[in-house]
């Protein structure tokens, strides 16, 4: 009786190990990156044309730069469509928001691989840090976009 009742504990601690794996693989629900983009950087290079915008972070080693794009979904882009939306600080508060000037090159690895899984936006600094981002109801717009970190091979 004792190997049985071991067994089946032993059972049930594997499906419980299982079944956290497979959760902590599901997406979750309100899982998102907002970027704060500053124009004013002199790391920072922004482009704005036909609705698109790109996005391009400088570092202190040659060669090496991150992309953002802003493809929105007016442009009819054969290939990308990015969304605008609105959020406020409760939706930024269950986010990851990140400084782009305090990114590294690596950070920005990990960001391109990411939004493989998940939706990556930015948000404009001025906006983010203007005079109203201390009224509770304030929205800010966050653009969708897609992420590149580029290096030498």
């Amino acid at each position: 009786m004792t190997g049985l009742y071991n067994l089946v504990l032993s059972l049930l601690a594997s499906l419980m190990v299982m079944l956290n794996l497979f959760l902590e693989n599901l997406p979750k629900e309100n899982e998102r990156t907002f970027l704060i983009v500053n124009r004013n950087s002199k790391l920072i290079d922004v482009s704005e044309r036909n609705s698109i915008m790109h996005v391009w972070v400088s570092f202190n080693q040659p060669n090496y730069r991150a992309n953002l794009s802003h493809i929105p979904p007016e442009v009819n882009h054969w290939e990308y469509s990015h969304e605008n939306v609105e959020v406020g600080h409760l939706d930024l508060a269950k986010s990851q928001v990140l400084f782009v000037e305090n990114l590294d090159f690596m950070d920005w690895g990990d960001l391109e691989q990411l939004g493989k899984k998940q939706k990556i936006y930015m948000i404009l600094y001025e906006d983010y840090m203007s005079k109203e981002r201390f009224v509770w109801n304030k929205k800010f717009t966050a653009y969708e976009v897609w992420v590149t970190a580029d290096g030498p091979i």
